[in-house]
């Protein structure tokens, strides 16, 4: 390679990391999402935990973590139930056909007979819950219990908080395929000379 492609091959690349960061700092506004949730009453049993659905924003240019919500003891004068792998879903959602599921399960014991009642709620997977998923990542941390600590006076449990990060924007990955494209057409260009 001669010092002359040497130096176009160099100006490229930069051309090439100057257009990708424009592009990314071209940040769309905070995305706003909302989430609901249900569960399964115990079999037999009265259901005592609801679940407590949430409003916000995530915002691309700060990606951290999106809170789903949290659970809640309804009734804590009612006697003892127990709760031992029942389904809970949560459904996170951002737009038309925009949203996701989370699906989990609680275990443990709640009512006026425990003092200190200890549930956990374990999420065991996320899938598409529409034609489009959320127009951001989310990666929970699945299989891991979660102590929820509902309390008889009724308290609410922890958040439920699962990492996000942006979804590269269609103009940037545009920008990287053209000016990838456009390289090895110039290489191909100088090959055959």
């Amino acid at each position: 390679m001669t010092l002359q492609n040497s130096r176009t091959l160099w100006a490229l690349t930069l051309g090439l990391a100057l257009a990708a960061s424009t592009a990314r700092d071209v940040q769309a506004s905070p995305l706003s999402y909302s989430t609901l949730g249900t569960v399964t009453a115990p079999a037999g049993g009265s259901n005592l935990i609801m679940f407590n659905g949430n409003t916000g924003a995530f915002d691309p240019a700060n990606p951290a973590s999106i809170s789903l919500g949290t659970f809640m003891l309804t009734n804590p004068t009612t006697p003892t139930t127990s709760y031992v792998n029942n389904p809970f879903e949560v459904i996170a959602y951002a737009g038309p056909q925009q949203s996701v599921k989370f699906s989990g399960v609680l275990n443990g014991e709640v009512g006026s007979a425990i003092a200190n009642p200890l549930v956990t709620a374990t999420l065991t997977s996320v899938t598409p819950y529409g034609s489009m998923g959320l127009p951001f990542n989310v990666a929970p941390t699945l299989n891991t219990p979660m102590k929820l600590n509902l309390n008889n006076a009724g308290g609410s449990s922890p958040a439920i908080v699962v990492a996000a990060s942006p979804v590269p924007e269609p103009a940037s990955i545009a920008v990287f395929a053209a000016a990838l494209g456009g390289l090895g057409l110039w290489r191909r260009r100088r090959a055959g000379r």
